[in-house]
């Protein structure tokens, strides 16, 4: 499920493709975790029979990125935020960045 907000912010739910990755970046050490959800499916646009997944590249920050980093494949996210663009080897990616989250174990 994915919902846009007057504001620009991003809900999405979904459950998690894999475990998180958490790191720490920069020289003070900055939390970070990203993660893959499966957020929906949609049609085939080759028109064959299995639909495709939708997934959207999450990205928290400090706090938030220690909770992320709690969940596990499979379990279900609840993630609102702000999308940001960014660009790595000459492709465009887009990722949600948390400002709010929520894990449910399963």
């Amino acid at each position: 499920m994915q919902t846009k907000l007057p504001d620009g912010s991003v809900i999405v739910a979904g459950a998690c493709g894999r475990d998180p990755e958490f790191k720490t970046v920069g020289e003070k050490g900055h939390r970070k975790c990203t993660v893959g959800l499966a957020v929906g499916k949609r049609p085939d646009p080759n028109g064959g029979d299995k639909p495709i997944t939708v997934w959207s590249n999450v990205v928290a920050w400090h706090d938030l990125a220690s909770l992320l980093a709690s969940a596990r494949k499979g379990d279900a996210v609840l993630v609102v935020g702000k999308l940001k663009s960014r660009e790595y080897n000459g492709k465009t990616y887009t990722d949600l960045e948390a400002e709010y989250l929520s894990v449910a174990s399963v």
